[in-house]
């Protein structure tokens, strides 16, 4: 089976694909219009820098032309053509402006595909860390700790639980041999969740003991 399991590399490069296809079409339309409004305005404002200079050159090679050169007209064309492009880019920076007045009215729709995509792609990582957790020896330490609450007892093998009773009574009631003690000691040892439910047994055990004591 291990030879189908992912490794870490292919692990983590399946994760990231399906990471890229879940956030494929999870994009929000209104943060790309409100993109789109800003690079809008911006480039309206580049623009009326670029007429306002175009007006000032012209301007100035006005003063330094005759009237009856043939020149002016153009020159005269060149200043209208300016002053109308600083009309189109106010107009450009006034819609922009609307734009962004607007978005907080809009709702974005995720595509049902999209949301099946990225439910598919939350199972998938699931399911692979699950087996990467299970196959790298990493459950039997979580599911020790899980074992310590009480909402997670059902994860407690029963007959792990009998034998952790069984050997916590016979090592506290002091009747354990030597070679009893060093078999429970191995086990706990060896197993996580063994030790855990000891550990759970034994201070049961103890804290019945002390009640029974208190008059």
């Amino acid at each position: 089976m291990r030879d189908y399991l992912p490794t870490k590399r292919g692990f983590t490069l399946g994760v990231a694909l399906w990471a890229a296809i879940a956030s494929a079409g999870c994009g929000s339309a209104s943060r790309d219009i409100s993109r789109a409004a800003t690079q809008a305005a911006a480039s309206a404002q580049s623009a009326d820098n670029h007429f306002t200079a175009i007006g000032v050159a012209a301007a100035e090679a006005e003063t330094m032309t005759p009237d009856d050169s043939p020149i002016a007209p153009l020159i005269d064309t060149i200043k209208d053509h300016a002053a109308a492009g600083l009309v189109d880019t106010a107009s450009v920076k006034a819609v922009a402006s609307d734009i962004h007045t607007a978005l907080p009215g809009v709702v974005d729709v995720v595509p049902w595909w999209a949301t099946l995509l990225g439910r598919i792609a939350i199972a998938v990582v699931f399911v692979v860390v699950c087996v990467f957790i299970y196959t790298s020896g990493l459950f039997p330490a979580i599911r020790a700790f899980l074992v310590g609450f009480k909402l997670f007892a059902w994860l407690i093998p029963r007959p792990t639980s009998i034998r952790a009773k069984f050997d916590v009574e016979n090592i506290e009631s002091g009747e354990a041999s030597a070679a009893r003690k060093e078999v429970v000691a191995a086990s706990r040892s060896a197993d996580p969740v063994y030790d855990k439910v000891y550990q759970n047994k034994q201070q049961e055990l103890r804290l019945n003991k002390m009640k029974a004591r208190v008059p």
